[in-house]
């Protein structure tokens, strides 16, 4: 299968999107240092978008707008990741966090607060279910793709959140991150058959987290 993989862009190297795997710490991070003009646009855009409202309007409006006008929304889903410099094509050194794959899958599903059950089926039989509001192909869904799809001669993998700091210092990003977008719902517990089906989709992720 083809998956489209995302890079933030730094000066001197790329960092793979692996999602829910600090993406959103990373992504702040970059932005932060190496872009803040492009924050400041955001900020502005938000404010020049929705001072302009009431506040009876905006409580008017659907949930889905709110966390658009919200004073957090600096910690909605993917801001920073939106407003980072990516790239599908990295001309420079990739650096991959990766992550304990059992604790990524069960982090996902309570990040999409879907049935684990329901996930593992998709994944095995390639098919679609509603994920964040869309249909959509699970296997092609950022948050569930395999983490090893990275790997190549360019790109060098440290064990997360161990090789954290080691991974920062390489990328010359400030450690430790900051805390962006972390869970608020419960992790599902899976049972032994489930933790084997995880095992077997994510084969290649369990060897390359082991082998670090």
């Amino acid at each position: 299968m083809e998956y489209i993989k995302q890079y933030f862009v730094l000066p001197e190297c790329c960092i793979a999107f692996n999602a829910k795997v600090a993406s959103s710490s990373l992504a702040c991070s970059i932005v932060r240092k190496y872009y803040p003009e492009r924050y400041q646009q955001a900020v502005d855009d938000y404010n020049n978008t929705w001072s302009r409202y009431s506040q009876k309007f905006k409580d008017s409006l659907p949930e889905s707008f709110q966390i658009m006008f919200k004073t957090d929304f600096e910690n909605s889903k993917s801001f920073w990741q939106n407003i980072c410099v990516r790239s599908r094509n990295p001309e420079k050194k990739v650096l991959l966090a990766v992550r304990e794959p059992i604790s990524r899958f069960t982090s996902t599903c309570a990040y999409m607060q879907k049935d684990a059950e329901l996930v593992l089926q998709a994944l095995e039989n390639d098919t679609s279910m509603v994920l964040e509001k869309l249909d959509g192909n699970v296997r092609r869904n950022t948050h569930f793709l395999p983490q090893s799809i990275y790997m190549d001669v360019n790109c060098k993998a440290y064990k997360f959140p161990e090789q954290a700091r080691q991974m920062c210092c390489d990328a010359k990003l400030d450690y430790p991150l900051p805390k962006i977008n972390e869970g608020k719902h419960e992790k599902p517990i899976l049972t032994e058959q489930q933790i084997e089906r995880v095992k077997n989709y994510y084969k290649e992720d369990f060897d390359l987290y082991n082998s670090l």
